[in-house]
C-alpha cells in the first residue's frame, strides 16, 4: 500500500525511541513487509542517535523524518540543519581488523550502509538530506 508520512521532532535523545515508535506503527498499518521492520529501525536509530550526539552537539535542533512506502520499498528521507555531514564520506571499517577496535562505538555508519539497500546523502539548502531506502523481501 503506497503512502507518504512525514514528521519533526526536537533533536534530542529521549525522542530518538519516539520516532522508531512511529516508524513501526506507521509501516505496520501501512502494510510494509515486518521482515524489513528491524533494518529499517536500526538504520533510522542510528541515523537520528548521531544527528542528536554529532551533528547538533546536544545543542536544540530540529529532525525532520519522511517516509514514503511505494512498490516493493521503503524510503526513509532524514533531514536536519546541524553543520554540513556527508556520512558516506566516512571509510568503512575493514573487518574484522578494525571491527575489533570499535564494538562499542563507531559502527553506526557501517550498519546503516549494511542494512539498507541504498544510502545517499544531499546538503540542500541549508540541510542535511540522508535518504534511505531498503526493499521488501
Amino acid at each position: 500500500m503506497p503512502g507518504r508520512f512525514a514528521f519533526t521532532i526536537d533533536a534530542a535523545v529521549e525522542n530518538i525511541p519516539l520516532v522508531t515508535d512511529a516508524l513501526e506503527d506507521y509501516l505496520t498499518s501501512a502494510g510494509a513487509d515486518p521482515l524489513i521492520l528491524p533494518d529499517i529501525q536500526l538504520a533510522v536509530n542510528e541515523a537520528t542517535t548521531n544527528i542528536v550526539t554529532h551533528g547538533y552537539m546536544g545543542k536544540p535542533g530540529i529532525i525532520g523524518i519522511t517516509r514514503t512506502i511505494g512498490a516493493g520499498s521503503v524510503r526513509i528521507e532524514i533531514r536536519d540543519k546541524a553543520p554540513a555531514f556527508n556520512p558516506l564520506s566516512v571509510r568503512m571499517p575493514d573487518p574484522p581488523a578494525d571491527l575489533a577496535d570499535q564494538v562499542t562505538t563507531g559502527m553506526g555508519l557501517f550498519l546503516i550502509r549494511k542494512v539498507m539497500d541504498a544510502v545517499s546523502y544531499d546538503f540542500i539548502d541549508g540541510e542535511n538530506v540522508l535518504t534511505m531506502e531498503k526493499k521488501e523481501e
